[in-house]
C-alpha cells in the first residue's frame, strides 16, 4: 500500500470517529432535556445485568407501643375447685393490751329503825331514826333521814309502824309527793294498830325519798320499842 492511500484511510477514520462522538453527545443532551421536561425517551440500549446484592443495612429503632385494645367480654366462670388441704396450725399470737376495766355496779341497801316514842302532833311530821342497821352505798342520810338516789334505777322500799291510843298513818314521799301509805286503825280490841307497805319505784338520780307521819297520828307509843322501820335497796340501774 502506498503512503498516500494509508493517509486517506486514517483521515476517513478520524472523521468517522469525530462524527460518532458528536452524535453520541447529541443523544445524551436530548435525553437529559427530555428527562427535565417530564418525557421519557426510550434508550436505544437495553438494561445491563443486575448487580450483586448489597450488604444488609443496620436494624431500625423499635417503634412505639400501640394503644391498648378494648376489654373483651368476661369468660364463663369455671367450676368450683376442690377444697384444699387444711393448713398447719399457726403460732400463738402475743398477748394483747389489757382492756378497760368494767364499771362496777352501784350497790345501795339500807335499813333503819326508830326506837323512841312518838306522840300526837297537830301537823304532818317527817320521821327521823335513831338506829341505822345497814347503809351500803351511803344513800340514807342520818342528818335528814332522807334517801337520795345516787343513780337512775329501779328501787324497792318497805316500811311499817305500830300506833298506840289512836290511829296511825305513815306515807312514803318522793320529792314531796305521796307515793304510798300505811294505815293502822285503832279500836278497843286493837289498841296498837300495825300498818306497813312496800313499793317498787323508778327513780332518777338525786330523787329524795322519806317517810311522813300524818297530823293526829300516833306511832310507837308506850312500851313497844323498835317497831318503826324503813328499808330499801337498788334493784338495778336504768
Amino acid at each position: 500500500m502506498t503512503t498516500r492511500r494509508l493517509a486517506s484511510i486514517l483521515l476517513l477514520a478520524a472523521v468517522l470517529l469525530v462524527d460518532a462522538n458528536k452524535h453520541g453527545r447529541q443523544q445524551r443532551e436530548t435525553a437529559a432535556k427530555d428527562a427535565n421536561q417530564g418525557t421519557c425517551q426510550q434508550c436505544q440500549c437495553g438494561p445491563g445485568p443486575p448487580g450483586p446484592a448489597g450488604p444488609a443495612g443496620m436494624p431500625g429503632n423499635h417503634g412505639n407501643n400501640g394503644n391498648n385494645g378494648a376489654s373483651g367480654a368476661p369468660g364463663v366462670p369455671g367450676e368450683k375447685g376442690d377444697k384444699g388441704a387444711e393448713g398447719l396450725k399457726g403460732k400463738r399470737g402475743s398477748r394483747g393490751e389489757p382492756g378497760t376495766p368494767a364499771k362496777s355496779p352501784t350497790k345501795i341497801a339500807f335499813s333503819v329503825q326508830r326506837n323512841l316514842t312518838y306522840g300526837k302532833f297537830g301537823y304532818d311530821f317527817d320521821i327521823s331514826y335513831d338506829h341505822v342497821i345497814t347503809n351500803v352505798g351511803e344513800a340514807f342520810s342520818s342528818y335528814t333521814s332522807h334517801v337520795t338516789a345516787p343513780v337512775d334505777g329501779i328501787y324497792v322500799f318497805m316500811f311499817n309502824t305500830l300506833g298506840g291510843n289512836g290511829n296511825t298513818l305513815v306515807s312514803l314521799m318522793v320529792n314531796g309527793n305521796k307515793r304510798a301509805s300505811a294505815w293502822g286503825y285503832h279500836t278497843d280490841k286493837n289498841p296498837y294498830p300495825n300498818a306497813g307497805n312496800q313499793i317498787v319505784l323508778q327513780l332518777l338520780r338525786d330523787d329524795r325519798v322519806w317517810l311522813k307521819l300524818a297530823a293526829g297520828s300516833t306511832m310507837n307509843y308506850g312500851t313497844k320499842p323498835s317497831v318503826l322501820s324503813f328499808s330499801g335497796f337498788l334493784l338495778f340501774e336504768t
